[in-house]
């Protein structure tokens, strides 16, 4: 018939269309629009940043290591840097840029946030000892308080999303935790480019006090100028991260976050009714 009939309710006539189309994960991925042109290039200008602030990072503590010539403290930034721009900001993008299943889409998700979160935790408990070894007080700068702050978030976030989206199949719960996680996955972009950012002046501040002199040429130390390229850079990685976040949940990229959740949404109630009739 060319029109629904009017007895049939709305719920059975959606359900009705999601069975009348072809159930396999090819399909399911090939119904998504292509990524645009502005967002391959907002994706390509993140990973060139990326790249740069791992080789600045790199470069910057191995010809230039800190003053107290400790392997612990050296490691703390170059883990960090890893964990938060190499791993983390990939993991965001991972969901916007390449037209895969979304069990492949999640997988990799979850595995660049979990590698992320390995690296930055032992980065943390690295210079906590540390601090205790040298009887530093611990927790006493701007950047650790932030720092400390972004990673419990983190450890929340990791959390949530694995009781919920990979040890739960309840659509429900995963149609109504999906705005709150793209939200804190945002903030945390930010607090992690504040956090590395702070942990760079920091670094420079132990410098000034350790090695410079009582004049002005202190604040013009090779080490310096490595750590201000540090800084800017993953700023600028983290602004390109967000412009690729951005450009997907535009009309001009994807469509509106709304949109977005429920086209999720439905893709997962499709392969999950799918597995369903075949289980059956």
């Amino acid at each position: 018939r060319p029109f629904p009939s009017p007895s049939r309710s709305r719920p059975a006539r959606a359900q009705a269309a999601r069975r009348a189309r072809p159930h396999t994960l090819a399909a399911m991925v090939d119904d998504r629009p292509p990524v645009s042109g502005r967002r391959w290039m907002a994706f390509i200008l993140a990973e060139i940043l990326i790249i740069a602030t791992l080789v600045v990072v790199s470069v910057w503590i191995g010809d230039h290591p800190g003053p107290l010539s400790v392997k612990k403290y050296d490691w703390h930034p170059i883990l960090m840097t890893f964990g938060f721009a190499g791993f983390m900001f990939n993991a965001i993008m991972a969901f916007k840029m390449f037209k895969m299943s979304h069990a492949w889409q999640k997988g990799v998700h979850g595995a660049l946030h979990t590698a992320a979160f390995g690296l930055v935790i032992l980065a943390t408990v690295w210079m906590f000892e540390f601090h205790n070894a040298a009887h530093i007080p611990n927790v006493y700068s701007v950047h650790a308080w932030v720092g400390l702050i972004t990673l419990i978030l983190f450890g929340m976030q990791w959390l949530l999303a694995l009781c919920t989206f990979f040890l739960t199949n309840n659509p429900g719960l995963r149609a109504w935790a999906a705005p709150m996680h793209r939200w804190f996955g945002v903030a945390l972009l930010a607090l992690t480019a504040a956090t590395m950012a702070l942990g760079s002046m920091d670094r420079e501040r132990i410098v000034y006090e350790v090695e410079g002199g009582d004049d002005d040429s202190k604040y013009f130390l090779p080490t310096t100028k490595w750590g201000n390229a540090f800084a800017g850079l993953v700023l600028l990685a983290a602004l390109a991260v967000g412009a690729v976040l951005h450009d997907a949940t535009t009309p001009g990229g994807k469509g509106t976050g709304s949109e977005l959740t429920r086209a999720s949404v439905d893709r997962r109630a499709d392969y999950t009714t799918f597995h369903d009739r075949e289980d059956a």
